[in-house]
């Protein structure tokens, strides 16, 4: 007689032999998976361009071994092909894009909706265990600069929908929509959504997943494993990183600097690459490139 497996043995059972199939020993992988309870994953948009198979299965994974990350997604990309549908030209004033009305309810919000159900219905697909949180208010903010437009600052967050879908053990999916206090729509730099989203979770540790994954030296070829926060500024001023990973290294400063956030000593922020996920959370030599307090 076969063993009355519960759902969820079944399903440990699936990710575990996953893991396998990567080369990760069950051992190892249940060693550095212990204890993980809250995390937040943001993915960029060019990650989730139709070939993103390994990040999909790895966030499904995770779901199977019991582990439900918040998800929050940009999709800069998918909205620079309906501005360039549309004649819309691209503006920026430094690294922010400028968002005017038509722009946010022709182009932004249309192509962050259909980034934010193709990824919840990939990652169901794959096994994983997912809700999209795209019809509800959940980050709150106030206008960035009046001549950026629709362009949102996060000040605060309804947590109550992300608490109860992690009860539910579901993991949530945000985008990168914000809305003031009139119920307004705002377009928001996905690195910045993370941060009320730590704090209102008690998140221990973000990933932000990258097309590079990770911080290159001089050479363009030289991965850098560990930055202290000391060393940002150099490395921006000396133009080692440039364009978005100058907002993600400042915005993981942000974050790591904020003593409101009452992050453990151990907490860090990490650039991956969408095939390395699981690498980074289940194995001893993690990857890519972790930001950290000095």
């Amino acid at each position: 007689m076969k063993p009355n497996y519960s759902q969820t043995a079944i399903d440990y059972e699936k990710g575990m032999q996953y893991l396998d199939r990567l080369g990760i020993s069950r051992l190892e992988a249940e060693r550095n998976l212990k204890g993980l309870e809250r995390l937040v994953i943001k993915i960029g948009g060019d990650c989730l361009n139709g070939n993103n198979t390994n990040l999909i299965e790895h966030i499904a994974v995770l779901n199977q071994l019991g582990i439900y990350p918040v998800v929050t997604h940009g999709g800069q990309t998918q909205i620079n092909v309906l501005m360039e549908r549309y004649g819309i030209q691209i503006e920026r004033i430094g690294q922010q894009r400028v968002t005017d009305k038509r722009t946010l309810d022709l182009c932004v919000i249309p192509a962050l909706r259909q980034v934010n159900e193709q990824l919840v219905g990939a990652i169901i697909d794959k096994g994983g265990r997912t809700v999209t949180l795209a019809d509800h208010e959940i980050i709150y903010v106030t206008q960035l600069n009046k001549a950026l437009g629709y362009v949102g600052q996060p000040v605060g967050i309804n947590s109550q929908p992300i608490v109860k879908l992690l009860e539910m053990k579901c993991s949530p999916v945000l985008w990168c929509i914000g809305y003031d206090q009139y119920h307004q729509a705002y377009n928001v730099n996905g690195d910045r959504i993370p941060q009320p989203i730590i704090k209102a979770i008690g998140a221990q540790k973000l990933i932000s997943v990258t097309k590079e994954g990770g911080v290159f030296g001089s050479d363009g070829s030289t991965l850098i494993p560990t930055i202290g926060l000391s060393k940002i500024d150099c490395l921006i001023e000396g133009g080692i990183v440039k364009k978005g990973m100058i907002e993600k290294l400042q915005q993981a400063e942000k974050v790591l600097r904020d003593q409101s956030l009452g992050l453990a000593d151990d907490f860090k922020v990490q650039l991956i690459r969408p095939d390395q996920l699981l690498t980074e959370l289940a194995t001893n030599k993690g990857a890519g490139t972790e930001i950290v307090k000095d």
